[in-house]
Formats: C-alpha cells, sequence, structure tokens
C-alpha cells in the first residue's frame, strides 16, 4: 500500500510543481519524505500531497 501510495504521491507531485522525484533513488527518497511526513503528525502520502497542495 505505502508503494502505491507513494507512486500516486510522485505523479500528482510532478504535476502540482514538475520535481520529478523518479530521478532520485526511491529508497533514499521514501526514508526522506517519511521523515518529514511524520515529523508533522502525517499519515499518508496522499494527506501529505493534500498539505503540500495547500
Amino acid at each position: 500500500m505505502v508503494s502505491l501510495d507513494y507512486d500516486i504521491f510522485k505523479k500528482r507531485l510532478f504535476e502540482l510543481t514538475g520535481i520529478n522525484l523518479t530521478l532520485y533513488k526511491e529508497d533514499q527518497m521514501k526514508r526522506r519524505l517519511n521523515s518529514l511526513r511524520l515529523k508533522h503528525g502525517i499519515d499518508s502520502f496522499a494527506d501529505y500531497y493534500q498539505k503540500l497542495a495547500e
């Protein structure tokens, strides 16, 4: 589930910002984004995207 959630997050983030996360090592990027997400008390990448989009 986390992988699918992350894949959708990558696609939507690219559409929103033009930032292509596929250019980075996936495991490393997931760790960094998970750390930021959890630090802010956000449960999923879908919720994280919503916060970023706001």
